[in-house]
């Protein structure tokens, strides 16, 4: 599916197999090496220079002197950034195009990636001695920035990268040329800890790179794939795992030291609902002794149960945000404002608005998730416990197309549904770890009878 929209519409409403929307892995099969990205990298910067070079010339300042030296060397400077166009164009009409064969699609995280490299390297360069080639596979994260002057854009951080060593061989299958090419059989495995490739609808994104090469020849040869690593587990397998953790809580020891150690961001699980709101927010203040002044700049972390009630039913209980600092913070932060429109102080007004920016994150909540048999109930309330306003929103089963595990406010994890027909729903959760938030949209996916 070519289309950026349909596709991730197709998505949204839980398309079976996400994998076979995407048209770099149409035929189980990635290619690599396209001309148009040499012939680009190489025309814009020409194109550039031309213009350049015909306003200079139109004004006439630059023809004499140590102006025209001055856009010269610019022009010139701008020039060398062809070369690794040039060199990109000289790669691709020496060895041309390549291809990787997927054997095993999509792979799954705690599998082995199997698939061979079709190139178009002459098989007769294996008797001059070519040797192994070199892989990087590496699991990215693509997000958004801001730069110093408030321009957006996107960068990449490393989740996770492999290295390793393939031996070419002769390609027997390919009769273009006598003796046939050179293919590369690769098997890597992928880590069952790192996340798949991302389909959420959100602004980070996940996917896996595959890189791989030769420097025994010249030019040298670089290729680099997109690897479909998707987690095609049923949601009644995943669901397992959180049973099965859930029982495993049942035989450990839930004594009050136990409770105080995992409600300060450690395993949230559980065997029964023995914690409510108000003993939670107990333990955390046990966990996390700290005065009011020490959590001026960083207050309580979230603390997380997930349980089976005593109606038998799987629950999830989220609290988190600090009222002790949220109340500093806005004391700080009318202060600062008061200042700064006394003294006309900028920076006192900036700071303002810091502290007020600071106190809307240390907003106390309570999020409570049951899964009912006809319905996902999410339970919020915001404010003091004794206090609190809630809000409540009933999700029928039906009406879910997707779950996904998303990350919300800094490290932690939220989980966002998306409706067949209608606007998403976000539950609004807060989780330390990502693993419990696949767990728990297994357990969804289940519900859903996916």
């Amino acid at each position: 599916m070519k289309s950026f929209i349909k596709r991730q519409r197709a998505m949204m409403v839980g398309h079976p197999e996400p994998w076979t929307l995407f048209p770099e892995w149409q035929g189980g099969k990635a290619c690599s090496g396209r001309l148009a990205s040499a012939l680009i990298r190489i025309l814009i910067p020409l194109s550039v220079a031309f213009v350049l070079s015909g306003f200079l010339l139109s004004t006439g300042e630059f023809t004499d002197g140590p102006q025209a030296y001055l856009g010269l060397g610019f022009l010139a400077l701008l020039s060398l950034s062809v070369v690794p166009g040039l060199i990109e164009l000289w790669r691709y009409l020496r060895w041309g195009p390549s291809e990787l064969v997927f054997h095993t699609f999509p792979v799954q995280p705690g599998q082995q990636l199997s698939a061979t490299l079709h190139t178009r390297i002459p098989a007769h360069r294996l008797d001059m001695g070519l040797g192994e080639f070199g892989w990087r596979l590496l699991c990215l994260e693509e997000f958004s920035s801001v730069g110093g002057r408030g321009s957006t854009g996107r960068r990449e951080r490393v989740l996770w990268n492999g290295t390793g060593h393939a031996s070419p061989e002769r390609d027997s299958g390919e009769a273009e040329l006598p003796g046939g090419r050179v293919a590369v059989p690769l098997l890597i495995p992928i880590p069952a800890e790192q996340p798949p490739t991302s389909t959420a609808p959100d602004s980070r994104r996940r996917y896996w790179r595959l890189e791989i090469g030769t420097k025994e020849l010249q030019p040298s040869f670089r290729a680099q794939f997109r690897v479909p690593v998707f987690d095609t587990r049923s949601g009644a397998e995943r669901a397992g795992e959180l049973s099965t953790a859930l029982s495993e809580a049942a035989e450990g020891d839930l004594t009050a030291p136990h409770h105080a150690a995992t409600a300060y961001g450690g395993d949230p699980l559980v065997a029964e609902a023995t914690v409510d709101p108000v003993q939670l927010g107990q333990l955390r203040r046990e966990a996390d002794p700290r005065p009011r002044a020490a959590r001026l700049f960083k207050s309580w972390r979230p603390a997380a149960r997930i349980y089976t009630n005593t109606e038998g039913r799987l629950e999830v209980l989220n609290l988190y945000g600090d009222l002790e600092a949220r109340r500093m913070r806005m004391i700080l932060g009318a202060a600062l404002l008061l200042a700064g429109l006394g003294a006309g102080l900028l920076v006192a007004l900036a700071a303002s608005v810091v502290f007020f920016a600071l106190a809307r994150l240390a907003r106390p909540v309570t999020v409570r998730m049951i899964f009912e048999p006809e319905a996902l109930v999410i339970h919020r309330s915001r404010g003091p416990i004794k206090k609190e306003k809630t809000k409540t929103v009933q999700v029928p089963w039906q009406e879910i197309g997707r779950a996904w595990a998303f990350p919300a406010v800094l490290t932690y994890h939220d989980i966002l549904l998306t409706r067949i027909a209608g606007s998403g729903v976000r539950c609004g959760l807060r989780l330390p770890e990502a693993k419990t938030a696949e767990q728990l949209v297994g357990a969804i996916d289940h519900h859903c009878g996916r």
